[in-house]
């Protein structure tokens, strides 16, 4: 299901969890290749595994469970989104949005710059995407 195609109070629901426990995420990934590639990540995480089955029901995406029960008492569950869905996922959480705009911001920015198939990125082209990153690990620190 395209994420669009939600009813408007669902989409504001899912972009308040989103907002309040939720993180924007962007990686060059390592690769052999001579490739540079760049990951894109949403993930909403909560101590409640029910609100992201629902999440993920309508969604997509995988949920991992790490066990803090010595630590904080609580299993803790995560919710991700990754790639192209996760950018279409930035898209229609961000009207919605009020603390991580900025952050939801940049990472359609990143996303919407250009890509030539086939071709590598070149050196400034990899650096300008870096300096997004930082830009976007700054935001997050305010």
């Amino acid at each position: 299901m395209n994420c669009f195609d939600l009813p408007e109070s669902t989409r504001a629901y899912i972009a308040g969890l989103f907002d309040g426990e939720g993180s924007v995420a962007i990686y060059r990934e390592n690769s052999r290749l001579k490739y540079n590639s760049f990951l894109y990540m949403a993930t909403i995480t909560n101590t409640n595994r029910e609100v992201l089955d629902y999440v993920q029901h309508l969604l997509g995406g995988s949920i991992t469970t790490e066990d803090r029960t010595p630590i904080k008492n609580k299993t803790c569950h995560r919710w991700v989104l990754k790639s192209d869905k996760a950018c279409e996922f930035f898209h229609m959480v961000h009207e919605f949005s009020i603390i991580k705009k900025r952050e939801l911001e940049i990472a359609m920015y990143f996303w919407s710059l250009p890509v030539v198939p086939g071709r590598p990125y070149t050196v400034e082209e990899v650096r300008q995407r870096e300096l997004l990153i930082e830009v976007l690990k700054m935001e997050k620190r305010r």
